[in-house]
């Protein structure tokens, strides 16, 4: 695509839905449990390899149905069969297959036109057709879905399948003309259009039906605005497409829900390993590149790689709310090897970076705690201006031997604290500290400089005899410290009373996990325990609310782990010597009890390795899964798309408060080997994470500022919404005491399903409001009792009295009843604010949902 037509992108999508098949030969009971099977797998595009004439690209089947994709165009095949019992039941019954083909063709479609296969999957095909064996077609290659590159200037086309049914999408980059999109039906009686708006087909099987196209844009902030689409008959059995009210500058998105994502590197690779959100939208992720071209931005405070060839430096990007542009890319780094394994932002966008550096001209500044390198390999900490052109602050914090920070955090003022590990005996820590010298091998460090770089306030040891590692971090408002990670030490600091006392792991280089929480001054622990089983663990990820519940996320093959009754998975799903399954595992807040301990996992690998939790205790997990990790109907990818055996690709999980369940779970990658390390929710609980990819079918957005992988490995940045197919977000949601008050949903409206269930988090707590759902929408939405509403009250409503719990949170079953597939509804919370939050005799109100019942 050019890069001109990069400052704003749409996405409209078409929905097929064959009821023609459905209602004949898809109602058809499977004959065997061969053809069941066959039925239920995914649809799946084969490449044409000599197989078929020269002008078919790719082929699908699924029951009655066959596709051609070409050129231009594709041609759908329908069959019914049916059967014609002869009397007496002495001659065979004679089958009577009945076929028509609708061919739709884009007219004007460029003769530049290629067409790709996306998401490999493991399976290939064979075409052993007749007597000679030079004419046999082996190892066909099998998609998930296939790409229409420049079917018009501007505008690609996606084929694919969702939940059973043929679907394409319509891609259009900024200032494509969407009038020159014009699709001919041939070999359709005739085309007409229903009163819902939908698109018919009738032939001579009876109707092909395309629902309505539903279209959003996305705002700044990621919130979502609904925007009007439609079929356009035109003459002689052609249709095209209309927008009304577009916004140019704002990219427009169809479900399931990929609000942007883009690659981030070089020819080289690139490794993404922490991420963090500014309150404007803007992304920051560090990592490292080995890539000599990695995209710089001009301006940036360093635009060389400095280690050379096969070395990496840090490298530092910030992406703006769009996903369309780089605000800026840097290097970070000196001669030697140098990686980012942390970053966190403050509300000015400066971002703070962590890692470990191997450099002895690693740019320090004058000031600084450390400003030369004390040992074979230091932990860092740096500090970048909001623009990324200069360095603000830069130390080096270590001893004589190797050190490494993995994780950093910062507050309001500027002061910050890292962990990682230790090696070296005389890494600097303060008097009074809970731990002032080093016992084993290498231990954990706990550190608190302050806003200059200047001075430690504080700085620890964590550890036993063996080897032990600080991974993860998080610090309270009032400085109360939180750490994760893995010791292999049986004699590793715990307290009395605490969830697990004794090391039950592997001995040698075996390990548990740990979770600890320090008091404000370093100097002594309020809670630590293990959490583990008898093989390897390690906490990858740590979240403390302001009561002090600690939640950690990490990897575990054990399978006694220690999970709770009740839990969403109690039970080890298996993986490999290197990964096995994730866990999430909540305790109270004196680390004696675990509220929730679950795994997250299928057969193969999995870890998880990002925790985001909101106020309501909603986990959001991402990582890396392998085949059968369990994911949500109407999820944004339900479909494993990595290679077999070791291969995974990223995820995105949403467990329920009481971990007894998921809200959302999607894969995230290509073809290849892919993996989500971070992930940071929103306010309007939306998710970014950061990873690394090396597939070439990555999904990407319109717009994106790198949309293929250059070298072997990139960094990739995704915005997802965690909606499920069915659901649009709509409208501005009133802030309440903990931030925006936001309306989601528990599952994919389907009917029936007696357990759907909306969510409210960031209402004021203990409190009373009411669920309003109608069939009508005010897309400005109108002011009354000083919030905006958008269920349209001149049309059927009803109100639903609601409550909330002590930290605003509100679940609200809403049963969906049988034979209502396809209607539409639209709802809203509204909320009695208290004097502690908003004032008495106010009010707040959400977001508002669209609601497409599937």
């Amino acid at each position: 695509m050019k890069n001109a037509m990069k400052t704003a992108t749409g996405i409209i999508a078409i929905g097929f839905c064959f009821l023609v098949l459905q209602h004949t030969a898809c109602a058809q009971k499977a004959s065997t449990s061969a053809d069941a099977l066959l039925r239920s797998l995914p649809l799946t595009f084969v490449e044409n390899r000599g197989q078929w004439e020269e002008e078919v690209h790719f082929q699908a089947r699924r029951d009655g149905m066959t596709v051609w994709l070409t050129r231009n165009g594709w041609t759908l095949s329908l069959n019914r069969k049916t059967v014609k019992r002869r009397k007496g039941g002495k001659n065979a019954d004679e089958v009577i297959l009945d076929t028509v083909a609708v061919r739709m063709t884009f007219e004007g479609a460029s003769e530049r036109t290629r067409l790709l296969g996306k998401g490999k999957r493991p399976g290939r095909c064979n075409f052993l057709l007749g007597a000679d064996a030079s004419k046999w077609i082996s190892g066909a290659p099998t998609f998930q879905s296939v790409r229409y590159v420049s079917l018009y200037e501007g505008v690609d086309v996606v084929v694919r399948e969702k939940d059973g049914f043929l679907e394409y999408d319509v891609h259009l980059e900024a200032n494509a003309d969407l009038t020159a999109v014009t699709v001919r039906c041939e070999g359709a009686r005739s085309l007409g259009m229903a009163q819902d708006g939908s698109l018919v087909m009738d032939t001579a099987l009876g109707t092909v039906r395309q629902k309505p196209p539903v279209t959003w844009e996305v705002g700044p902030g990621g919130e979502r605005h609904p925007v009007h689409c439609r079929f356009v008959l035109l003459q002689d059995n052609r249709f095209g497409f209309a927008v009304e009210g577009r916004q140019a500058h704002r990219p427009l998105i169809i479900d399931p829900g990929l609000i942007h994502s883009t690659y981030v590197g070089g020819s080289g690779a690139e490794n993404a390993a922490a991420v963090a959100l500014h309150q404007s939208g803007d992304t920051i992720v560090t990592g490292g590149t080995d890539s000599s071209d990695f995209p710089v931005t001009p301006g940036a405070y360093q635009t060389i790689l400095k280690g050379g060839t096969g070395v990496t430096d840090v490298f530092v990007v910030r992406l703006d709310s769009s996903g369309t542009r780089l605000v800026y890319a840097t290097y970070l780094g000196g001669t030697a090897t140098d990686i980012g394994r942390g970053v966190a932002v403050d509300s000015g966008g400066v971002a703070t970076i962590t890692g470990q550096t191997f450099s002895s001209d690693f740019p320090a500044t004058k000031g600084a705690f450390q400003t030369r390198a004390p040992g074979m390999g230091d932990a860092f900490v740096a500090r970048l201006s909001a623009d990324g052109s200069r360095l603000l602050q830069s130390t080096y914090l270590g001893g004589t031997g190797t050190d490494q920070a993995n994780a950093v955090a910062v507050d309001k003022s500027g002061i910050t604290t890292v962990t990682g590990y230790a090696i070296s005996r005389d890494f600097p820590t303060t008097p009074g500290a809970f731990q002032s010298t080093q016992n084993g091998n290498y231990n954990v460090f706990v550190t608190r400089l302050d806003a200059a770089f200047s001075s430690l306030i504080f700085s620890t040891f964590m550890g036993g005899s063996k080897y032990d590692i600080g991974r993860a971090l998080f610090v309270d408002s009032t400085g109360v410290t939180a750490v994760g990670g893995q010791t292999g030490s049986p004699d590793f600091p715990v307290t009395r009373g605490a969830f697990q006392t004794t090391y039950v792991g592997p001995l040698g280089f075996g390990t548990d996990a740990f979770a600890a929480v320090l008091n404000r001054t370093g100097t002594s622990l309020l809670f630590s325990t293990y959490l583990g089983g008898s093989d390897k663990e390690s906490v990858s990820a740590i979240h403390m609310t302001n009561q002090g519940t600690v939640t950690v996320a990490g990897y575990t093959l054990s399978w006694d782990y220690p999970t709770t009754a009740g839990a969403f998975q109690t039970t080890y799903a298996g993986g490999t010597t290197i990964r096995g399954d994730g866990f999430v595992t909540r305790l109270d807040p004196t680390g004696a009890r675990a509220l929730y301990s679950t795994f997250l996992g299928g057969p193969g690998p999995d870890d998880a390795m990002g925790l985001s939790v909101n106020s309501a205790g909603i986990a959001t997990v991402s990582g890396a899964a392998g085949s059968g990790y369990p994911v949500t109907p109407g999820a944004f990818q339900t479909a494993f798309g990595g290679p077999a055996n070791l291969g995974n690709d990223g995820f995105i999980t949403r467990l329920n408060p009481g971990g007894n369940a998921l809200y959302y779970s999607t894969y995230l990658g290509g073809s290849s080997t892919d993996s989500s390390a971070a992930v940071v929710v929103d306010s309007n609980e939306i998710a970014t994470t950061a990873g690394l990819t090396s597939s070439t079918d990555f999904p990407t957005t319109p717009g994106a500022p790198q949309r293929s992988l250059s070298g072997r490995l990139a960094a990739t940045i995704t915005r997802l919404d965690m909606l499920p197919k069915g659901i649009t977000r709509s409208g501005v949601s009133t802030r309440a005491c903990a931030g925006p008050v936001v309306m989601g949903v528990t599952r994919m409206p389907v009917s029936p399903d007696l357990k759907f269930a909306f969510t409210c988090i960031n209402a004021p707590p203990i409190t009373v409001g009411y669920l309003i759902l109608g069939l009508g929408r005010i897309t400005a939405g109108f002011k009354v009792l000083g919030v905006t509403l958008y269920v349209n009250p001149a049309h059927p409503h009803i109100v639903v009295p609601v409550s909330t719990d002590s930290v605003g949170f509100e679940e609200t079953s809403v049963p969906l009843p049988a034979g209502i597939r396809g209607a539409q509804f639209h709802c809203q919370y509204l909320w009695h604010n208290t004097p502690q939050c908003g004032g008495a005799g106010t009010y707040s109100a959400s977001n508002a949902l669209a609601v497409l019942i599937q």
